[in-house]
């Protein structure tokens, strides 16, 4: 059977299409349905009070529309800064060969507000993030110089089967580059929260290896490292991880990770 010829009009149609869906923002399926929209909430509510959970929400298709950049405006450092992080805390064997990243420039995460309980300050930041799936794992991960965060949930839903705190170690030992003889003085403080008929949330931080604050030193930061303090959010399916980003210099300032009512731009 003969293929009649395309017109030239529609051979034009259908390049310009080819060539759009190349170039346009990837925003893939995996960040539709990792949460119930109770979970989605809740991580919004918390937020508010911890601009570190704002990292376990992926951007809507309108804020990739208003604040992404193109990554080539980015300086290399900035770049590799995020890559080099991404690397340090995930396990290898997770991670694709190349990792492609979204630059989102002046991204406002949260609305400076006054409230009751006080005020919740301003969150703009600009982040590189990147999200993609590996092994039955969907993974987002966002970076903004000071917090790494990582969100995985699998690809076919768990059922909780463990308790939260070993649910929360396992994860840990799984995806994280936590060195396994640390994995035993994990120390957790967790806040639960009933976000539905049968769901629950638990947020909260997980310390580990970090007995010396009881008799700190003046050398005692020189032994701080990533893994000492992480935030986590998590319903038994996805969990997420916060991880404060502690430069590899025994003299830095903490308050420098800290978030402000400014905006510093990084790019």
């Amino acid at each position: 059977m003969s293929h009649k010829p395309q017109p030239l009009p529609c051979l034009v149609a259908i390049a310009i299409t080819l060539l759009y869906s190349a170039v346009k923002p990837a925003q893939s399926d995996i960040s539709k349905n990792q949460r119930t929209q109770e979970s989605y909430s809740k991580l919004k509510e918390l937020g508010e009070r911890k601009p570190v959970y704002l990292y376990a929400l992926w951007p809507s298709d309108d804020e990739l529309t208003s604040y992404r950049v193109d990554l080539s405006m980015l300086h290399p450092t900035i770049v590799e800064h995020t890559t080099t992080w991404i690397r340090r805390a995930i396990e290898g064997k997770w991670l694709p060969t190349e990792i492609h990243l979204i630059a989102m420039k002046d991204w406002k995460r949260r609305e400076r507000r006054v409230h009751p309980g006080g005020i919740a300050y301003g969150v703009i930041v600009d982040s590189l993030i990147t999200e993609f799936s590996s092994r039955g794992y969907n993974f987002q991960i966002q970076d903004d110089g000071k917090y790494l965060g990582i969100l995985i949930f699998p690809a076919i839903p768990n059922r909780l089967t463990s308790s939260i705190e070993d649910y929360i170690t396992d994860s840990i030992s799984k995806f994280l580059n936590v060195p396994p003889s640390q994995l035993g003085s994990i120390k957790f403080t967790l806040k639960y929260s009933q976000i539905g008929a049968n769901e629950k949330i638990c947020y909260g931080e997980v310390r580990c290896d970090r007995d010396w604050q009881k008799n700190p030193s003046s050398g005692a930061s020189k032994r701080e490292t990533w893994w000492n303090l992480m935030f986590v959010c998590t319903d038994g399916n996805f969990i997420f991880l916060g991880i404060p980003e502690i430069p590899p210099n025994p003299n830095f300032n903490r308050t420098a990770i800290a978030y402000t009512t400014e905006h510093h731009p990084r790019f």
